[in-house]
């Protein structure tokens, strides 16, 4: 029953400590958003967990989330060219916004 309370008091602090810094100003904000998305999207085991926090830290209706992944969905979906012989396909990007 310990390890439960321990665990709810670190999420709790968890929690305190970053709607304390989303509080500083904006660039904070958007700092914070930003290492949460590279967590959404490097961290399998974590990503549920990161995907809350935003959810819980966003003061602007996503809008720094959804366009930092918009930043990320603009990298080229082709593989680079890799001789003169090879045909090329035409470039394939994500829309840079939802």
């Amino acid at each position: 029953m310990r390890d439960g309370i321990d665990q709810y008091k670190a999420a709790a602090d968890i929690t305190a400590y970053l709607q304390g810094k989303v509080s500083e100003s904006s660039d904070a904000h958007f700092s914070l958003m930003a290492g949460l998305m590279y967590g959404v999207l490097v961290s399998a085991e974590r990503r549920e967990e990161y995907f809350n926090y935003v959810s819980l830290l966003t003061k602007d209706s996503y809008q720094n989330f959804v366009e930092l992944l918009g930043s990320v969905s603009a990298f080229s979906l082709t593989p680079p060219h890799r001789s003169s012989t090879t045909t090329t396909t035409s470039s394939a990007t994500l829309p840079r916004t939802i």
